[in-house]
């Protein structure tokens, strides 16, 4: 998948969001563990589960899938397909940083300029004032150049909204596929496993909008039979062939 290289590529370029993604996974695997269990207790998801089981599916794996699609799902009134994942907010986080980050350094380079600007606080005038006072050569003050470290400033200031943009990029490219992608391969599985999933669709939806309502994601409007056709025509499907 398009989306999935260009976030390994992102994490391959910033070491620091590759070790925040690594400590993120590590309590991802515990909770994950937790939701598993919780939604295998519910009456509603047993019993779908064991009619998924007669048709020739694995009930472990359908429970396996249902639980990572419930545990990347944000608390909202309306549990769509597409809704957006915690992880995707944590995207915008990072990128939103990177920009609040840029504006402060080249607010700091601005106020570099301004300071070190006038002539009564130059630093060449302070270098001359050390050399007549210690009689010596003061270099590494008189090199100093405001000019240069405000131009260093904002060229770093740059870097971090050139990754600003990159995260937005990638948080756009990989957002729809990634938010579908627990329900398309549920689907998909059940389809090969079942002999064709058409069948069982309305099972299929009955178990997600328990597991939904389990988590406390209420919605006036819960998924249909027809909705979940729609994404296996226009997403599943193609992919099968």
């Amino acid at each position: 998948m398009e989306g999935t290289a260009a976030w390994r590529d992102l994490l391959a370029k910033n070491p620091a969001l590759a070790e925040a993604f690594a400590r993120t996974q590590a309590d991802y695997g515990r909770r994950f563990s937790q939701l598993e269990a919780k939604l295998g207790e519910v009456p509603e998801i047993q019993r779908c589960l064991d009619q998924l089981e007669r048709a020739g599916a694995d009930r472990n794996r359908v429970l396996h899938v249902l639980a990572i699609e419930l545990s990347f799902s944000q608390k909202t009134k309306k549990p769509r397909l597409t809704r957006r994942r915690r992880w995707l907010r944590g995207l915008r986080t990072h990128k939103d940083s990177l920009r609040r980050l840029a504006e402060r350094i080249r607010d700091l380079a601005d106020e570099v300029e301004r300071t070190y600007g006038r002539l009564e606080t130059y630093p060449y005038l302070l270098g001359i004032a050390l050399q007549i006072v210690n009689d010596c050569d003061v270099g590494m003050v008189s090199d100093l150049r405001a000019e240069d470290l405000a131009a260093e400033m904002r060229a770093c200031a740059d870097d971090l909204e050139a990754k600003a943009r990159e995260l937005g990029r990638v948080s756009k490219d990989i957002s729809p596929a990634m938010t579908r992608r627990p329900v398309e391969e549920l689907l998909a599985y059940l389809h090969r496993a079942t002999g064709g999933v058409r069948p069982h669709l309305g099972t299929i939806c009955e178990m997600l909008n328990a597991a939904y309502r389990e988590q406390g994601l209420h919605s006036r409007r819960e998924l249909t039979t027809d909705g979940l056709e729609k994404l296996f025509e226009r997403h599943v499907r193609p992919r099968l062939k």
